[in-house]
């Protein structure tokens, strides 16, 4: 005994060959969301990195500007709010180390008073 599909009429074969087009025609939609999504899940992450890459460039740019003699209070000012505002850690840390040298340079300054 063959199993299989008996089709009965022709009214029967064109549901049949509707269906299956419906199914193929949501099958291409599918792949087409599918490269959709992924272009943009690409553009967000590379989004995200150039946003990333132009903050770091902003935050080298004015430490670049506090290694010159004449250093203004406002790249510190711009220096403390980008790091404060990406890094807060990175920023305690900083503050740590600053606090650590300062107390550093105080001492030696006061050992070569006496």
């Amino acid at each position: 005994m063959a199993k299989g599909i008996w089709i009965k009429g022709e009214e029967e074969k064109d549901e049949i060959m509707r269906s299956v087009q419906r199914i193929q025609e949501h099958r291409r939609n599918a792949f087409a969301l599918l490269g959709m999504a992924h272009f943009n899940y690409n553009q967000l992450i590379r989004g995200k990195q150039m946003a990333t890459q132009y903050k770091d460039d902003q935050i080298l740019g004015v430490v670049k500007r506090l290694l010159v003699p004449e250093v203004e209070s406002s790249d510190i000012a711009i220096l403390a709010h980008m790091l404060v505002a990406r890094n807060r850690s990175m920023a305690a840390g900083l503050e740590t180390v600053i606090g650590f040298e300062l107390e550093d340079l105080m001492r030696k300054e006061d050992a070569d008073k006496i």
